[in-house]
């Protein structure tokens, strides 16, 4: 879209301006369009096992989007996805295992950031509702999600668990889209 143009139907990606009387640019609201995808990857380890079974597991998520985020706006942004483990058992037993969730490729553990070149949004995901919890992979105070069940011999069971996000309110970034990709490992 051409500068000066509005677009009161902007889609995620977009960047809303309201401009003053055509001569002077004035920002009314800085809407930025967020998104964080998740990279889900599955892998085996002996920190956790299918209790005297083969068995195998698979990870997979909703992506979390705060949406639009107007940095003089009072308050967080905070939303609810699913993760979801599936597991199959090829002879009866208990099947155990943990999710993990990574750091993101801009931030740590404890504290993730979403990025849009050198401009950075602080947030994290949550084990909780009350999000007081950080979902992490068990290091620098984070928790992790985990289930133990018993599975008959060939049949597979799902497990849904929510993650909840949050987006510190109040901070003072350019306008764009910002991403972050975390790795959820399924740990059994």
């Amino acid at each position: 879209r051409a500068p000066g143009n509005s677009d009161l139907g902007c889609r995620a990606g977009c960047v809303s301006r309201v401009y003053n009387s055509g001569i002077a640019m004035r920002w009314v609201a800085r809407v930025i369009a967020l998104a964080m995808f998740f990279w889900l990857a599955a892998s085996g380890s002996a920190s956790a096992s299918c209790v005297g079974v083969k068995c195998s597991c698979s990870v997979s998520g909703d992506t979390i989007s705060f949406g639009g985020y107007v940095p003089t706006a009072a308050g967080d942004i905070n939303v609810a996805a699913d993760i979801s483990v599936t597991c199959k058992a090829f002879v009866l037993g208990v099947i155990s295992y943990e999710i993990h969730l990574g750091s993101g490729l801009h931030g740590t553990v404890a504290i993730r950031k979403m990025s849009n070149g050198s401009s950075q949004l602080t947030y994290n995901i949550y084990k909780n509702a009350g999000r007081t919890i950080i979902w992490g992979d068990g290091t620098n105070g984070t928790g992790t999600m985990g289930d133990s069940y018993l599975l008959a011999l060939g049949a597979s069971h799902t497990e849904t668990v929510s993650m909840y996000g949050r987006l510190t309110g109040g901070q003072n970034v350019s306008a764009g889209s910002y991403s972050d990709t975390i790795i959820a490992t399924v740990v059994y």
